[in-house]
């Protein structure tokens, strides 16, 4: 080990070894990422500070990368290449911010009656708040605090897939693929 880095890394492929078997062979695609998704928010969210270190970090340990892999391979009939490889990288993401975001609650000790107090009191001043100075939180102010945390997180992971699934056959044309100007790189997979 060379560093703080190296150790952390080791650490936190030592607790992602607890996400359970990432994926079934077959079975619906949602259902199986939806599952990994959710397991591996769990994980994380159990231990202080570990999912903060996959910010801006690349894990690539032998268990960290069990994930990734599963995630992959749920979507390798459906989703071009490139889709694939930035839809890892996309639920990473969100596992990360969700399993801190876990992790901070527990550091609080929120527990059901500090959240039905939380949410009365966010309730309160959002019913206060001048529907001429915040027209759509007036609006919405009901709606945004229904739900808890299990709700939230199923339509998260629902609009996620839905937004991977869209862009299935997303691509990326390179400079070797077209003469196009680096602003016009992206764009959608062409036909087959």
């Amino acid at each position: 080990m060379r560093n703080r880095d190296d150790l952390l890394a080791l650490v936190l492929d030592r607790i992602v070894a607890e996400i359970p078997a990432p994926y079934r062979p077959s079975g619906p695609l949602r259902e199986r990422l939806t599952t990994l998704i959710s397991d591996t928010i769990t994980v994380l969210g159990r231990h202080r500070g570990i999912a903060t270190i996959l910010f801006a970090n690349v894990p690539t340990g032998p268990n960290a990368l069990a994930s990734p892999t599963a995630c992959s391979a749920c979507c390798r009939v459906r989703i071009s290449r490139q889709a694939r490889a930035w839809a890892v990288d996309l639920i990473a993401l969100y596992v990360t911010a969700a399993g801190t975001e876990a992790t901070i609650y527990q550091e609080k000790g929120t527990t059901s009656l500090k959240e039905t107090e939380m949410i009365s009191s966010i309730r309160r001043t959002f019913a206060s708040l001048s529907p001429q100075t915040y027209p759509n939180i007036h609006d919405l102010r009901e709606e945004l605090v229904i739900g808890d945390g299990d709700d939230r997180t199923r339509w998260a992971i629902e609009t996620l897939l839905n937004g991977i699934l869209a862009t299935a056959q997303f691509s990326v044309i390179t400079t070797e693929d077209s003469a196009m100007s680096p602003s016009a790189a992206v764009a959608p997979a062409r036909p087959g």
